[in-house]
Parts: C-alpha cells; sequence; structure tokens
C-alpha cells in the first residue's frame, strides 16, 4: 500500500515537470532575418535595459542569414547591431520586444538603415506603430535640420569662436586644474547654447524646440496608455535622465510625475523585469547627489564574502565608493591613481570600497580584479545582479567615485584623486 502511494506521487510529480519543462520549451522566441547589400559577419544581441558593453551575444550571419532561439521569460525589448559598428562605437540600433515566437527581420546596407524592418508578435506591431507615427510627426523635421548643421560644420561656421578656443585649450593643456575650469566653461557655452554660431543657434534652437514637442508627445503617451510599450519608453526615459545622474531639488515636479507613473505601470507589470530597474533608477535619481544620502548594498568580495556598504560607512570616518567596469580604461586610471592617496589616510579613518561590473564567468572578474591590485575591499557586482550602477545614477556610463562621511552623507561625486586628498585633509587631519 506504502509503496503504491509512493509511485502515485512520484507519477504526479513527474507529470507537474512534464508540464513546467513543457511551458519552458514553448517559451522560445526565434530571432531571424536576412541581410542585404553588406558584407557582415556577426550581429550583437542585448538588452535595451543593459549596457551593450558589458554583455552581448554574437549572432553570426552565414550566407546573408542569421537565426538565434533564445528562452523567454519576460516580453522585454533588446537592441540588434552590426558588431563592426558597435566596435567602432557608432551604430545603429534595431529595438525590438523579444517574446515567444518568431521575430523576423530584414536588415540593409549603412546607408540604408532606416529601411530595416521587423515583424512578429503584437507587442512589435505596437512599437512599430509608434515609431512610424513619432518618425512623421518630428524625426523627419529633425533630420532636416541635422543637415543644415551638418553643412555649416563643413564649412567651418557652426560653432562660436568661444567653442573653438576652448577646444583648443584643452588639446594644449594637461593640467588636471586648469582642464576642469575649461571643461566647466564648455559646459556653460553647451547649455546656453552659446557653444554656436549665430547661424548655428538659429537651426540648433529650432531642432530643439521640435525635440521639446517630441518628448511631450511621448509623455502624454506613457501617461494615456497602461501597457509594456509605454513600460519600455518610461525605463528609457528614465535612464536618459539619470546619464546625467541625478535631479534636483528643483525638479519635485518632475520627480512626482515619474513616480505616479511608476506606481501605474508597476501596479500592472509587478514582476516584470523593468519595475525593480525603474525603481532602482528612480532612488538613484532622487538620492545621488552632492548632500544626498547614499543607497546601501551587498555584494560578494574576491573571497565570497558578502559585504555590506552601511557596514564599512559605520567603522569608518569617510567612504569613498569607487565603481568601474572592466572595459573602462579611464575609471582603471582614476582608481590606480587613488592608491598612494589611499596609503596615506588609511589609518586616519578613511576606507575605499571598489566595485566592478562584469560580466560571465566570476574567475575573470577576480582576476581583472587581482591584476590591479587595489589595496583597499573590493566587490563584485557580477551580471549587473545588484544593479549598483542603476542605484548610483550611472547605468550608461562605466563608473563613477562617490565621496561618503560617516553619517552617510554624499559629500562629493567623481573627483580626481588629488581632489579627493584635499578633501581628506579637511576632513581628517
Amino acid at each position: 500500500m506504502i509503496q503504491r502511494q509512493t509511485l502515485k506521487a512520484l507519477f504526479l510529480i513527474l507529470i507537474i515537470f512534464s508540464f513546467i519543462s513543457c511551458g519552458q520549451k514553448n517559451k522560445q522566441c526565434v530571432i531571424k532575418g536576412d541581410v542585404i547589400g553588406r558584407e557582415s559577419e556577426t550581429l550583437l544581441l542585448y538588452k535595451a535595459s543593459e549596457d551593450c558593453r558589458d554583455y552581448n551575444i554574437e549572432i553570426p550571419i552565414i550566407n546573408n542569414s542569421f537565426e538565434y532561439v533564445m528562452i523567454v521569460s519576460h516580453p522585454e525589448v533588446y537592441e540588434l547591431v552590426f558588431k563592426e559598428e558597435h566596435d567602432r562605437g557608432s551604430f545603429f540600433r534595431n529595438s525590438f520586444f523579444v517574446k515567444e515566437g518568431e521575430v523576423k527581420f530584414t536588415l540593409y546596407a549603412e546607408k540604408d538603415e532606416d529601411n530595416n524592418l521587423f515583424v512578429g508578435n503584437n507587442l512589435n506591431d505596437n512599437l512599430n506603430g509608434f515609431n512610424q507615427t513619432q518618425f512623421k510627426k518630428f524625426w523627419s523635421e529633425i533630420y532636416k535640420y541635422n543637415d543644415s548643421l551638418d553643412l555649416l560644420d563643413e564649412k567651418g561656421s557652426l560653432y562660436s569662436s568661444e567653442w573653438i578656443n576652448l577646444v583648443k585649450k584643452l588639446a594644449e593643456n594637461k593640467d588636471e586644474k586648469l582642464k576642469k575650469r575649461l571643461f566647466s566653461e564648455q559646459r556653460y557655452l553647451r547649455n546656453t547654447g552659446l557653444m554656436y554660431s549665430v547661424e548655428g543657434r538659429k537651426y540648433q534652437e529650432k531642432q530643439d524646440s521640435i525635440i521639446d514637442e517630441m518628448m511631450l508627445w511621448e509623455y502624454n503617451y506613457i501617461k494615456e496608455n497602461t501597457s509594456l510599450l509605454s513600460y519600455y519608453l518610461f525605463m528609457r526615459d528614465i535612464q536618459n535622465h539619470s546619464k546625467s545622474c541625478c535631479w534636483k531639488e528643483g525638479d519635485t515636479a518632475l520627480m512626482n510625475a515619474a513616480q505616479i507613473n511608476f506606481q501605474r505601470l508597476s501596479s500592472e507589470y509587478p514582476d516584470h523585469p523593468y519595475s525593480s530597474i525603474v525603481k532602482d533608477l528612480l532612488e538613484g535619481l532622487k538620492n545621488i547627489h552632492e548632500g544626498g544620502m547614499f543607497i546601501d548594498f551587498s555584494a560578494p568580495d574576491i573571497n565570497g564574502e558578502n559585504i555590506l556598504l552601511s557596514s564599512v560607512i559605520n567603522n569608518n570616518k569617510v567612504v569613498l565608493l569607487d565603481l568601474w567596469s572592466t572595459w573602462c580604461s579611464p575609471c582603471i586610471k582614476k582608481s590606480r591613481e587613488m592608491v598612494p592617496m589611499y596609503e596615506e589616510f588609511k589609518n586616519l579613518g578613511f576606507e575605499i570600497v571598489g566595485v566592478t561590473r562584469g560580466y560571465g564567468d566570476a574567475d575573470n572578474l577576480n582576476k581583472s580584479i587581482k591584476k590591479e591590485n587595489y589595496p583597499w575591499i573590493n566587490i563584485i557586482d557580477k551580471d549587473n545582479q545588484n544593479r549598483v550602477w542603476e542605484k548610483y545614477s550611472i547605468s550608461n556610463r562605466g563608473g563613477g567615485t562617490f565621496l561618503i562621511t560617516s553619517s552617510g552623507k554624499i559629500i562629493a561625486i567623481d573627483l580626481s584623486a588629488v581632489e579627493v586628498k584635499q578633501k581628506l585633509t579637511e576632513l581628517l587631519q
């Protein structure tokens, strides 16, 4: 009797597992297509929510065709780009929804990439419809003004004499303090439009006006539509805001509007990856600025021991959080320059927490850290599991540095080693 019940239980378990495996097997997306008019060998596939420099899938092109099968847990936007374009740092993004079923592409030569096509599933029908409407309403006009700006650039009359002089000074000077001041002057000219000549500014202002209209149109679309397409557009907009690091106190209305949209969309899609991504991005935009408060997280060090950032902050007077990606040469250079300064202040209540972001084999990430031989606490955000970059509002950058006091207050962002030393001299000596 007991044996029969055991066999019956095992039989039921096997049935359950078979249903699970069948469900997983059916949740496949076949990405396939034809390449016309170009000699390319490889395509790169990656999530639109991730940084393509960190992780991507290579898809070979054979006889001008390609095919790739992937398992889908949630419908999500991916991007497909040609590897040779990606490697040179300027590439056309073919953004599309991955969903159970098939997506078929027709990809053209670089000069005709605006004609690229993809079909497959209702989400992509919605995305195509949105893109077509947006192009007719706005992008066709934006491109016209872009052509006019390009012509002025070819003639050498696009930029103002102030901007040209600043560019020359930056090229000629190596003094970091002077360069920082010049960068600040550049930023002022860029933000005020004075980087352009009078004629260039006329075209740029018209183009900016259309872009503002387009952003308002897109905002209203997101506000009026509770859909996965709206959620993707919303996430993309928040990511673009995060490129400039943070919102200031005067942006309260913008933050409130973003929170309302987030509550609505995350309630509709609570288990979707975009919910955790946007939550972290909004937290970062709200808190990560000079005078703001650090955001806590934990991640394993090279020995596999979990390190909690707040514990390090509580045990020291000042902590430098140093985020760096394995591919980011400027980040690595900046970290190397911190070593002498760290040795000088490490016994005075100062600590550095280095966080490496990378994908794939943990051993390779450990090798990258050991190669640099940084003498401070080194932890790993493998495969972006802890979303540290989103939390610190630098999701589209290789890294950043954040100087934090024992109270958890951020007192400076992206300082050089010399500037960190100046701050530590004030605070610790």
